[in-house]
């Protein structure tokens, strides 16, 4: 009778311990899964974060050229408005000459 209560103890005991032996199989396997899963992820924000840097940069080097295209337009309109100023006043000195005279 001792016999088979050991017996059973024991066929009990490497029962539990095949089935912590999945179980930790299991787990492990699925972290490893979990961790692959994350490694692609990561990658894929990566590439992204990447490719969203270089075309911030590039609306900046946009941004740039059209504020020194506008920038450049606005002095023009200066000069072509200075211009207009002076031919007008230069006029208008030439024609109170002509009333003078």
């Amino acid at each position: 009778e001792h016999k088979i209560k050991t017996d059973t103890h024991h066929v009990s005991v490497r029962e539990r311990v095949d089935y912590l032996e999945r179980m930790m199989g299991d787990s492990v396997d699925r972290h490893a899964k979990e961790i692959e899963a994350l490694k692609v992820s990561h990658s894929k924000v990566v590439t992204d974060a990447k490719a969203q840097h270089g075309k911030v940069a590039e609306l900046v080097v946009l941004a740039k050229e059209a504020t020194e295209v506008h920038h450049a337009s606005v002095q023009e309109r200066l000069a072509y408005l200075e211009n207009l100023l002076k031919e007008s006043t230069d006029k208008h000195s030439r024609h109170e000459k002509a009333a003078d005279a």
